[in-house]
């Protein structure tokens, strides 16, 4: 009886640990999965920007976005490369999850690289109707995201992309800065969520168009991305982003999930290993914080 008023103990303190504790970006819980689906609100920007503040960096940081309620609905899809259009060109590269973009148009594809270090967007492919496909490679290749990934952290990343099209020649150069600089407590039109952490990218585009080797016209803009996420979706569940102007943020978009086909419902720390079974003098409990011996 003793050791099962132990075991009772020690998982009630553990998953009280895990529901109090703030989010970690983490590959098993947040990577994107082939088979997954998000389903998106958003609100947008027409003519002006939308009036929102982010809110300030820190710590046990509260936000209320409940009146920021969405217009307009898009799914998200995440897929097997292989079943794409464009499965001859991803094939022996370490392309192996893409995401699916479907209109009257066409569709668009991004093909990214998963694994347990990070998430990097490998190359870009559209089909549009009468026009041939349009298949492009970055080199270098951005990431999206790294793991673990905890309130703190950083990262830079960079990425280049080139087109070219009847005599044309683009050239969009990419840098970014990631840092997950603030978690707390976020309502949006779906809910309360506990213990989310945000994470803030500066990133600043570069286009160059060059016309038959010459250079014939130069652009730029720098813009703010910030995205919340909790420990039960692997989608974030908040984002807003925009434009830095003169130093000022302008908010164009504002958009939170209101459904997903994948969640994580148990952090990995909350999954006990009990041994030996049956216990004789002593007994071991591991999780993913330690072992603990009774």
């Amino acid at each position: 009886m003793r050791v099962l008023r132990v075991l009772t103990t020690i998982a009630i303190v553990l998953l009280a640990t895990a529901s109090q504790s703030q989010t970690v970006i983490t590959y098993n819980n947040h990577s994107p999965q082939i088979g997954q689906t998000d389903v998106i609100k958003g609100l947008f920007g027409d003519l002006n920007p939308i009036e929102i503040d982010p809110g300030p960096a820190g710590a046990n940081v509260t936000w209320n976005f409940a009146e920021f309620i969405g217009t307009e609905e898009t799914t998200n899809s995440f897929i097997d490369p292989a079943q794409t259009p464009f499965a001859d060109s991803i094939a022996g590269t370490s392309v192996n999850i893409a995401t699916e973009f479907i209109d009257e148009d066409g569709a668009g594809y991004a093909f990214m690289s998963s694994t347990q270090q990070n998430l990097t967007l490998k190359s870009y492919g559209f089909i549009a109707t009468g026009e041939p496909p349009i298949y492009n490679t970055y080199d270098p290749a951005p990431e999206v995201m790294v793991y673990p990934f905890a309130y703190g952290d950083t990262y830079d990343t960079y990425g280049e992309l080139e087109m070219s099209f009847e005599g044309f020649v683009n050239l969009t150069k990419t840098w970014a800065t990631a840092t997950a600089d603030a978690y707390g407590t976020l309502t949006n039109p779906t809910g309360t969520y506990n213990n989310v952490l945000r994470i803030k990218t500066v990133t600043v585009d570069s286009t160059f168009t060059y016309f038959n080797g010459q250079l014939f016209m130069a652009d730029g803009y720098e813009s703010i991305d910030y995205a919340w996420y909790s420990s039960t979706h692997r989608y974030m569940i908040q984002n807003i982003w925009g434009d830095l102007i003169e130093g000022e943020f302008e908010a164009w978009g504002v958009d939170y999930l209101i459904e997903e086909s994948a969640s994580v419902e148990n952090p990995e720390y909350s999954v006990l290993k009990i041994y030996p079974n049956p216990a004789a003098e002593v007994l071991f409990i591991e999780n993913g914080q330690g072992r603990y011996i009774l």
